[in-house]
């Protein structure tokens, strides 16, 4: 239960950031910035924390690669969503919807092998 700690720190992190605007609101965004910094850092560690799980999924690699091209959208979704979270914190939506937008433009470019094999499959199941 891991996420009743994240949980604590956000909520405290939470009144820092609430204290520190009415002193200086750039103070908070900075710690707003760093702890989606550092909530990255923690998804990212503790999904490659287990060695043997990515251990079979780049076994999958030798079918096609599914194991990497899985692993490689995992990172980018997060790190996509973490970006966009960084722009909108410090006022720029119109860059982090940029950043949302590209990254969703890489994971099509990265299904684009499977949506082809997709397809040749159904050709052939059809004839």
């Amino acid at each position: 239960m891991e996420i009743l700690k994240y949980a604590g720190v956000a909520l405290l992190l939470l009144a820092v950031v609430l204290t520190a605007k009415k002193h200086d609101g750039g103070i908070s965004k900075v710690v707003t910035v760093m702890f989606s910094v550092a909530a990255l850092r923690v998804v990212l560690g503790r999904l490659f924390e287990n060695t043997g799980v990515l251990s079979s999924l780049f076994a999958l690699g030798d079918n096609g690669g599914y194991g990497k091209i899985l692993l490689k959208a995992v990172g980018i979704a997060l790190v996509g969503e973490v970006s966009y979270d960084v722009c909108a914190t410090l006022g720029e939506n119109g860059i982090g919807d940029k950043v949302l937008l590209l990254a969703k433009g890489e994971l099509l470019y990265l299904a684009m092998p499977l949506i082809k094999e997709l397809i040749d499959l159904t050709k052939n199941i059809a004839e």
